[in-house]
């Protein structure tokens, strides 16, 4: 059970003091509500607009803040920021600058690659005419080469024949100046035996001898002479 204390002795004056701080109390709560209130509006506002109005103060990037967790993230106050997004610009502009001279240097070398591309094509049809053309060319010198060399087998057999028969030529050459000499002798032997008998049998004046169509037709003015006859001595 509860316990209840009453104390009989409290004086009514106490009671109205009591009175009078609680009246105190509430006004000054009622005159905080104000600020309060202001407060928590402030709060609101900060949650739903974000950063567009408080600067990041209460808002955090999430790329931000993991960016800035790095190494080599620039730790620069609000003016050096501001400085450097400044430059940053500038160099923006210069690189957009160098970008688009940089596009139209780019089309300059497509428009020269796509020559390069079609003098590639017409180059490369004529290596392979010119590859075509040497294969006919080596298929030919194949061929030409092993006539020749078919050429150069029969030329030394036909050098050995050759040499056989410029042999027999040389002996058939010594047999002819032996047969040849001995015709002559032949001959001169004969055409005295002729030419003497004419000439002791009435033709005192032969002196040459000459063969015209196989036989020994004495002379008295033109021809060979004809050695001494017998009956001369």
């Amino acid at each position: 059970m509860a316990e209840y204390h009453f104390n009989p002795d409290k004086k009514k004056g106490d009671l109205t003091a009591d009175s009078g701080k609680v009246g105190e109390h509430w006004k000054s709560f009622s005159k905080n509500k104000l600020k309060v209130a202001i407060v928590l509006a402030l709060l609101a506002l900060v949650v739903v607009v974000g950063p567009d109005i408080t600067g990041n103060i209460f808002y955090e990037d999430p790329e931000y803040a993991l960016l800035s967790k790095n190494s080599d993230f620039p730790k620069l106050a609000v003016k050096e920021a501001n400085l450097e997004l400044y430059k940053c610009r500038d160099d923006v502009d210069d690189l957009q600058s160098q970008f688009s001279d940089c596009e139209s240097g780019l089309a300059l070398c497509g428009e020269r690659q796509r020559r390069c591309d079609s003098e590639k094509v017409r180059v490369m049809s004529d290596l392979q005419i010119a590859n075509d053309n040497y294969n006919s060319c080596q298929a030919g010198s194949d061929a030409l080469k092993s006539s020749l060399d078919a050429c150069d087998s029969e030329k030394s057999v036909k050098d050995m024949d050759l040499a056989v028969c410029n042999s027999e030529l040389s002996e058939m050459d010594v047999k002819f100046e032996r047969v040849n000499a001995e015709r002559e002798k032949i001959i001169s032997n004969y055409a005295n035996s002729v030419c003497c008998t004419l000439k002791m049998l009435g033709s005192p004046s032969l002196k040459y001898y000459a063969v015209v169509n196989n036989r020994i037709v004495c002379s008295s003015t033109e021809g060979t002479e004809f050695g001494s006859c017998v009956y001369e001595n």
